[in-house]
């Protein structure tokens, strides 16, 4: 008799956010000795990344329903290969459960419609976001257990209607080791941006979206000597939108000193030949970002968002803080600290803790338990 706990996961996209690469560590990362993952389902709005799909299909299929390409959505990569699709999304999620003890999901409480009532297994919903503007939302009355990857995500919860005393349970994220390989060296990447490998280096990674702060490393330009540069791995075709005119303009004042490029699996090769990761969003649940940037040894300017106030009060300073609203010049003395001495002591502190305690093995086995604990197994 197989043993094993049987998880379904269903997500409302895969492409390359924080949220859907969380999906995919779940999928890959646990113990294939006490889970199987049954299958994984798409909602199809926000559309399939090649490369995360693959990395899914290795351990379980993928189910989705119609034609996620002809959606109307904000997605980069729409790619359906090896896809079993299906006529309802409905019908997507209940062949990933076959056979399954429990379905995780994540996004809006409405993809709980999506799970028929007589589907006869527990549904956890987890929170990936701090953000507050649909609580007045009920609760879907088939999400049966609610979890959050921070103790700031849980707050996605709280006070909303109809929860019914359903528990929330934070359970801590973890970042992908195999993406902080380095296969290019710190030259050569330096060659790739047109740096010159004596500059510093500061690199915001993560969507140019406004509650990101995409801008934060460009306004410190003013405010450090020459050889600072600021480089941003995002998706490029969002400088084009209309809200990112003040930020294209701003960069063109500081010309190559401001290098922008499309985001990348093999992260460790800029992390690698970068000196500072500038996290200054105003919201964050728990950043991939940071995880990564602490077990690659980099020193991080980090404003006090989502997981970095709690993981501080636990562990103490991690990063070169600064507060919500830092100012330009704010900025640039948080980046002088961290590209010094004492952001140096942080990062190698931060690094000790973030490899016994963070990455998504660990992250799957915590999981693991948490989900053996809530179908009582």
């Amino acid at each position: 008799m197989d043993r094993r706990l049987h998880v379904a996961l269903l997500t409302p996209n895969l492409t390359l956010g924080g949220a859907e690469r969380w999906v995919v560590s779940l999928a890959r990362h646990f113990d294939p000795k006490r889970v199987k993952v049954t299958g994984v389902a798409i909602s199809g709005f926000g559309g399939i990344d090649p490369l995360l799909r693959k990395e899914i299909q290795a351990v379980a299929p993928l189910h989705s329903h119609g034609d996620p390409t002809q959606r109307p959505a904000h997605a980069r990569v729409c790619d359906t290969q090896g896809v079993r699709l299906h006529a309802t999304l409905q019908a997507a999620v209940v062949a990933a459960c076959r056979n399954a003890d429990v379905l995780v999901g994540w996004g809006d409480p409405s993809l709980g419609y999506s799970v028929p009532e007589w589907l006869p297994l527990p549904v956890v919903l987890v929170s990936h976001t701090t953000a507050t503007t649909d609580l007045q939302k009920p609760m879907v009355p088939r999400i049966t257990h609610c979890a959050a990857v921070s103790e700031a995500a849980a707050g996605y919860f709280l006070g909303r209607p109809d929860m019914n005393d359903r528990p929330v349970t934070v359970v801590y994220n973890g970042a992908e080791t195999d993406r902080l390989r380095v296969t290019e060296s710190r030259a050569a990447m330096r060659r790739q941006w047109g740096i010159p490998e004596t500059a510093k280096v500061m690199v915001h990674i993560g969507r140019l979206s406004p509650e990101k702060n995409p801008g934060a490393c460009i306004s410190t330009i003013p405010h450090l000597p020459d050889d600072f540069y600021a480089v941003h791995y995002g998706t490029a075709e969002q400088l084009h939108q209309p809200w990112a005119a003040a930020l294209r303009h701003k960069a063109g004042l500081y010309g190559r000193r401001v290098v922008f490029c499309d985001p990348i699996w093999q992260i460790g090769n800029v992390l690698n030949a970068v000196d500072v990761v500038v996290l200054a969003s105003q919201r964050e649940a728990f950043s991939l970002v940071l995880l990564e940037a602490w077990l690659c040894g980099v020193p991080v300017v980090a404003t006090p968002v989502g997981s970095v106030p709690e993981l501080e009060r636990q562990y103490g300073p991690l990063t070169c803080g600064v507060r919500a609203d830092p100012t330009p010049r704010d900025l640039a003395n948080a980046v002088r600290r961290a590209v010094g001495a004492e952001g140096q002591r942080l990062a190698v502190k931060a690094k000790a803790i973030s490899i016994e305690q963070f990455t998504a093995t660990q992250m799957a086995g915590r999981w693991t338990d948490y989900l053996r604990d809530t179908i009582g197994r």
